[in-house]
């Protein structure tokens, strides 16, 4: 009996003792997360020297090192890399380092939000890219880095990624190119970025229809008139590439520019109630 009541008291000890470590872990590891956002860059080495995994992941899959590129952190990242961080692992949506520093922006606890960009962030995609990060890694509805740049108009990231060799015609498992993005949200800036990158004007999506075509059909439903004159310059940009002016074939381009405008004419009528 005695040998029992020993044995159950080892087990106890045992577990008490694990349960310890395993707090004294988590709170490292949670420390490590908030001083990787707040560009703690001597903490983050302390905690790293004491234990902290560089690769752990939270309930999310979100890495310090996701935290501290969404962040916009240099000087974190560099040092996390340098301690081991896995470029290229994705999160529980299959997002990337790479991904959430050029779209997805400030890391919130809960989530990523669209952030302001204040230089900081430009060094940091850089600074990913020159590291090796997979520049195509799709998440997981087929998205990259770029898709989701031209999604939010990021102006500074989406010629960066271009210049990296970002595949321009890269389709998501809708079917989505970052062209189709960029159109829908009106972001003509980044719509010439991608045309002169020669992103596909014809490519569709699975549901049939071409970034011309959801540009007219978004702009029918649309109540912002803001919006609705973005997206107006996006489409001049699309008719402009599909049908540039060819020596000889005046009237054929007139008559194809007079058709756009029908179109347009006919999708720009409120919608009826």
């Amino acid at each position: 009996m005695k040998i029992l009541k020993y044995i159950s008291l080892f087990v106890c000890v045992c577990g008490v003792v694990n349960a310890v470590f395993a707090n004294k872990a988590d709170e490292i590891q949670q420390r490590l997360n908030i001083a990787a956002r707040y560009g703690g860059v001597d903490i983050v080495r302390q905690l790293l020297d004491k234990g902290a995994d560089v690769n752990a992941k939270n309930n999310d899959g979100i890495t310090a090192l996701m935290i501290a590129a969404g962040e916009g952190k240099m000087a974190v990242v560099n040092l996390l890399l340098d301690r081991g961080a896995d470029i290229n692992v994705q999160d529980k949506d299959g997002r990337t380092a790479l991904s959430i520093a050029a779209a997805f922006g400030v890391y919130g606890g809960e989530g990523f939000t669209i952030g302001v960009d204040n230089g900081a962030g430009v060094s940091t995609v850089k600074l990913l890219l020159d590291k090796g990060a997979d520049i195509n890694a799709q998440d997981k509805d087929g998205f990259t880095a770029l898709m989701g740049a031209a999604w939010q108009g990021q102006v500074k990231f989406v010629p960066l990624l271009l210049d990296y060799g970002a595949d321009v015609n890269i389709k998501g498992k809708d079917g989505a190119t970052a062209l189709r993005q960029a159109v829908i949200n009106g972001n003509a800036k980044v719509v010439k970025l991608l045309l002169d990158k020669g992103a596909d004007t014809s490519a569709k999506d699975n549901e049939g229809k071409t970034a011309l075509d959801w540009a007219i059909i978004r702009n029918r439903v649309e109540r912002v008139e803001a919006f609705k004159l973005r997206r107006v310059e996006a489409i001049k940009l699309l008719e402009a590439k599909m049908n540039p002016a060819v020596p000889g074939k005046g009237g054929e381009v007139e008559e194809k520019a007079g058709f756009f405008q029908m179109v347009r004419n006919f999708f720009s009528k409120p919608a009826v109630a």
